[in-house]
């Protein structure tokens, strides 16, 4: 799946906001996408990213609210991991965040 994750080409640091909605809604698109995810979920609100250098990849970590797509479901906390190739992603990583787990 083609997914651009930066605002510019040309900037130097990146947007903060622009890349936590892109990074969260890469995620989500792509868990969706899996026939196996019985579970469908819509974006509420993307909330923190980053991304990091390790050897010759690079990863984005986002954390976002979303709901699954039945009705009266609730919002729950999620955390994702993208690999990062150029314009391509990857889902490394896509999972709840229970209360329990939760920190802070």
């Amino acid at each position: 799946m083609m997914t651009s994750w930066s605002n510019s080409a040309q900037d130097k640091e990146p947007n903060l906001e622009y890349q936590s909605v892109k990074f969260a809604e890469s995620s989500v698109e792509h868990h969706n996408n899996e026939a196996n995810n019985e579970v469908k979920y819509e974006l509420i609100k993307a909330m923190e990213s980053r991304y990091m250098s390790e050897s010759d990849s690079v990863y984005g970590h986002v954390s976002f609210m979303a709901r699954p797509k039945k009705d009266g479901s609730k919002e729950q906390l999620f955390f994702a991991e993208l690999r990062l190739h150029g314009e391509i992603t990857f889902l490394t990583c896509f999972c709840c965040l229970k209360e329990g787990d939760q920190v802070g």
